[in-house]
């Protein structure tokens, strides 16, 4: 595995390839960039805090590898990762698939880091993601101490996933967001996905909250 990083990351000024993966892995270089091979045709598994992170778009702080938001472990729930992506919302990640990649995992939350002392049930936020500009998963409002949610989405043929981290209606305060053990399942000779810049983010729309006063329809 050391080699084989090493190679990649020279090329590419950053490491592609997780550790984890490395034993089912080939990478063949060619005029269109890299492509993993799995062994015997396998699909391979790419952690998506091993791409580039820094295409990640949030409202404040950066995006960080394997890490929080605030640079500890990922915890959320005194459940801990040790792969992942830590982000603060609202974020956008945007990740060129090719059509070649066949499911999308995770484990989301707040991070246990915003955690008072007496357990108050501080941040809140929404987890959704997008598969070619359509909603594939959406979470629900979650808040420390709430446990991990699964996901789990099919991308067969998508061109685009998108990762976004909605803050909600009560502003960005203590939103750390965890996508925890995000990986990617990959075909056998397909182009390593890759984080984009993200353009604008897929339309969410969520239902707005009733008026103070009730309020008659009529003529």
């Amino acid at each position: 595995m050391p080699r084989l990083a090493s190679l990649v990351q020279n090329l590419h000024g950053r490491s592609q390839v997780p550790a984890s993966a490395a034993a089912g892995l080939m990478v063949l270089l060619g005029i269109g960039g890299c492509a993993v091979l799995g062994l015997g045709g396998s699909p391979v598994t790419i952690y998506v805090s091993d791409l580039d992170l820094s295409a990640v778009a949030q409202d404040r702080g950066t995006a960080q590898r394997d890490r929080s938001v605030n640079g500890n472990e990922l915890r959320v729930a005194s459940r801990a990762f040790a792969r992942g992506l830590g982000t603060h919302a609202g974020s956008r990640a945007r990740i060129l698939l090719h059509g070649r990649a066949l499911r999308f995992r995770a484990q989301v939350g707040v991070d246990d880091e915003v955690l008072t002392r007496d357990g108050r049930r501080r941040g809140s936020v929404e987890f959704l993601v997008f598969v070619d500009g359509r909603k594939a998963y959406q979470s629900g409002v979650l808040h420390a101490s709430d446990p991990p949610r699964a996901v789990e989405v099919d991308v067969r043929g998508a061109g685009e996933l998108w990762l976004v981290v909605d803050p909600g209606q009560d502003g960005i305060h203590d939103d750390h967001a965890d996508w925890g053990e995000a990986r990617l399942e990959v075909k056998a000779g397909a182009p390593l996905p890759a984080l984009l810049e993200p353009e604008r983010a897929p339309t969410v729309v969520l239902t707005p909250k009733p008026p103070a006063q009730p309020r008659l329809n009529g003529p």
